[in-house]
C-alpha cells in the first residue's frame, strides 16, 4: 500500500513535467523482483505529513544539429560552434561608404550576419561627408560662389527684400526685390528702403527712388529769382506741400522809378521815365554814365542797340561815328570743345563755376573737329562789319559766315551764310571792341561737329563771343576766342537723329542737361563752350 502511494505521487509529479514515470505493471514488478524499491536520488514526493521530498533529476539532452541560437543543440557542451566570426567586428558597405557593426546570429539561426545598417546613398550635400558614396566629399559645391554654402558649408547668403549671391566666398547683395531699394549701401540690412511715388523723386523730404539722396535733381536749396511785373526778387527753392518746388523770397514791393537800369516800379519796363523816345535806352543826362545812354532820345532809330548803316554819315548806334562799309573776314584755324571750368565759359547755373555740359565730349570730338578744319571740311569765317583797320574801340556787327575752301587761307562765301533778306544768319549786332577786347552777343551760333563720318549740326543759343581782336594791314585776327551758350534739347535731338541708334544711345553717357531753359525747375538744356583761334583770310568773289 505504501509503494502504491509513492508511485501514484511520483506519476503525478511527472505529469507536471517534473519527473518521468512508467506505470506499466511489468516495470514495477521487474523492479521489485530485481532490486526492490529504490529511492530516487534528489527527488521529492509528498510525505504523509505534507513535508517536502528531494527533487528529481532533469531530463537528458536530446542531440540535434547545432544552430546559431545561443544553445548547445548537439549536446557537446559547446554553444554555436561552427559559426565562424560570431562576435567579430564587421562592416556593412555601399559603394565607398561603410558602417561598423558586429557579427551576430541570423534570425533563423542558420548563419552569422553583420548587425550594421547598410549605408544610405543620397545626393551630395555640403557637410564634409561622402553622401553619394563615390569616394569624393562635397564635390560639385563651390564655396566661392555657392550662396547656400558661401565660404563654408551651411553659410546661407540672404538679406531682407533682396536677392543675394556669393562672390569669392563673400556674401553679396545682387539686386533688390520689387518696391525696395538699398539706399544706405549697407549690405547687412538688405534693401531697407521702400520705394514711393513710383520711384519718381518728388519734393517731400523723402528718398522716393531709394538711391540714397533726398529731393535730388529738384534744385532744393538753390538760388532762384521771381519776377512780378518787371520787378525781381531773389530767394531759395524749397519744397511745397504738394511735392512741387517753389521759390521762397522776400515780398516784391514796387517803388518809384529811377534811372539805374532796373524796373523799380515793377511795370515791366526799365527807366521808362527817362526814355523820351521809348526805344528802351534812357537819354536823360541824369542817368549814370555806365548805362548805354541814347545819343538821340527824340528818335527811336538812334540808340546803342540800333544797327549801324555804313557810310551814310549818320551814327545810328551811338558809338561816336559812322561805320565804313565792307566786311573783313578771318578763318577759324583752331577749334575744340573746352574743358570743364574753362576761363571763357559762362556760369549758367549760378553756382559761381563756369559751365560746359559738353566738356566730356571733348576727348572724343576735338580730334575730328581739328581734322575737319585742316582738311577744309569745316570752314567758319568770323567777319566784322563797321570796323576800320587799326580800330581799338567801337561798336560793329560780327557775323559767322560759312566758307567754301579754295586753298589754305582762301575761301568763297557759301550762300547758306545768308537768309532770304540777305543778312547773315549768324549775326551779332553791336558787338563791342574796347581796347582790343571783343564782346559780342547774345545771339545764335550754328556749329557743325564731325563725328565718325556723320555731322552733328547744333545751334548754340544765347551765345556770346569773347577774345582779343586785332584788325590791321594783315587782316582780322582773334586770339583766345571763346564761344559760350546753351544747346536746347530740341536742337540736340535733331542733331542726334542723323546718327545710327547705337551711336545716339551713347551720348547720354557723356552728356547731361544742366540748364533750365523753360523755368520749370528741371534742366532741359546743355551748356556749351568752345575755344577757337582765327587768322586773316582771303575771300574770293
Amino acid at each position: 500500500m505504501g509503494r502504491a502511494l509513492i508511485l501514484l505521487a511520483s506519476c503525478g509529479l511527472w505529469s507536471l513535467g517534473l519527473v518521468a514515470c512508467d506505470d506499466s505493471p511489468s516495470a514495477g514488478t521487474e523492479a521489485e523482483a530485481d532490486t526492490g524499491p529504490t529511492p530516487m536520488a534528489d527527488a521529492t514526493v509528498p510525505t504523509p505529513d505534507g513535508g517536502p521530498t528531494p527533487d528529481m533529476a532533469p531530463p537528458a539532452c536530446v542531440p540535434s544539429d547545432e544552430r546559431c541560437d545561443g544553445l548547445d543543440n548537439d549536446c557537446d557542451t559547446r554553444i554555436d560552434e561552427g559559426f565562424a566570426g560570431l562576435g567579430d567586428a564587421c562592416m556593412a558597405t555601399e559603394g565607398a561608404c561603410a558602417n561598423p557593426g558586429t557579427q551576430i546570429c541570423a534570425a533563423d539561426g542558420s548563419a552569422v550576419v553583420c548587425d550594421a545598417p547598410v549605408p544610405v546613398v543620397g545626393a551630395e550635400i555640403c557637410d564634409g561627408k561622402d553622401n553619394d558614396c563615390d569616394t569624393r566629399i562635397d564635390e560639385g559645391i563651390d564655396l566661392a560662389v555657392d550662396p547656400a554654402n558661401c565660404g563654408r558649408c551651411g553659410r546661407v547668403c540672404g538679406y531682407d527684400h533682396a536677392n543675394a549671391g556669393c562672390d569669392e566666398a563673400v556674401c553679396v547683395l545682387t539686386s533688390c526685390e520689387g518696391g525696395f531699394g538699398d539706399a544706405n549701401g549697407i549690405v547687412a540690412d538688405g534693401c531697407e528702403c521702400v520705394i514711393t511715388n513710383g520711384g519718381v523723386e518728388r519734393c517731400d523730404g523723402e528718398d522716393n527712388n531709394c538711391n540714397g539722396a533726398v529731393d535730388e535733381g529738384l534744385g532744393v536749396g538753390e538760388d532762384c529769382v521771381v519776377e512780378d511785373g518787371g520787378c525781381r526778387a531773389e530767394g531759395v527753392q524749397i519744397c511745397a506741400e504738394d511735392g512741387s518746388v517753389l521759390c521762397s523770397h522776400p515780398p516784391i514791393v514796387p517803388g518809384d522809378e529811377v534811372c539805374d537800369g532796373l524796373d523799380n516800379d515793377c511795370d515791366g519796363t526799365i527807366d521808362e521815365d527817362f526814355d523820351a523816345d521809348g526805344d528802351g535806352f534812357p537819354g536823360d543826362p541824369a542817368c549814370p554814365a555806365n548805362l548805354r545812354v541814347d545819343c538821340n532820345d527824340n528818335d527811336p532809330a538812334f540808340n546803342p542797340g540800333a544797327r549801324e548803316i555804313c557810310e551814310d554819315g549818320i551814327d545810328q548806334n551811338c558809338d561816336g561815328g559812322d561805320a565804313p562799309c565792307g566786311g573783313i573776314s578771318a578763318y577759324i584755324s583752331q577749334a575744340g570743345v573746352a574743358g570743364a571750368n574753362g576761363a571763357g565759359c559762362r556760369d549758367f547755373t549760378g553756382d559761381g563755376v563756369p559751365d560746359n555740359a559738353f566738356a566730356g565730349t571733348g576727348p572724343l570730338a576735338n580730334g575730328n573737329i581739328q581734322d575737319a578744319i585742316d582738311n577744309g571740311q569745316l570752314n567758319l569765317l568770323p567777319t566784322t562789319y563797321g570796323l576800320a583797320p587799326g580800330a581799338r574801340q567801337g561798336r560793329f556787327d560780327l557775323a559767322i559766315l560759312i566758307g567754301q575752301f579754295v586753298r589754305p587761307t582762301t575761301y568763297r562765301i557759301d550762300a547758306r551764310s545768308y537768309d532770304a533778306a540777305g543778312d547773315p544768319r549768324a549775326l551779332f549786332i553791336n558787338a563791342q571792341l574796347q581796347n582790343g577786347a571783343l564782346s559780342a552777343g547774345p545771339g545764335d551760333f550754328p556749329f557743325e561737329i564731325p563725328a565718325g563720318g556723320f555731322v552733328l549740326a547744333v545751334n548754340v543759343a544765347r551765345a556770346t563771343i569773347t577774345g582779343a581782336l586785332t584788325l590791321d594791314d594783315q587782316g582780322l585776327t582773334i586770339r583766345n576766342g571763346w564761344i559760350s551758350g546753351v544747346v536746347p534739347q530740341a536742337s540736340l535731338n535733331a542733331a542726334l537723329a542723323v546718327l545710327p541708334p547705337e551711336l545716339a544711345q551713347l551720348v547720354p553717357l557723356v552728356l547731361q542737361p544742366d540748364v533750365d531753359e523753360d523755368g520749370d525747375g528741371r534742366p532741359d538744356g546743355y551748356s556749351a563752350c568752345l575755344q577757337f583761334e582765327a587768322r586773316p583770310a582771303t575771300i574770293l568773289p
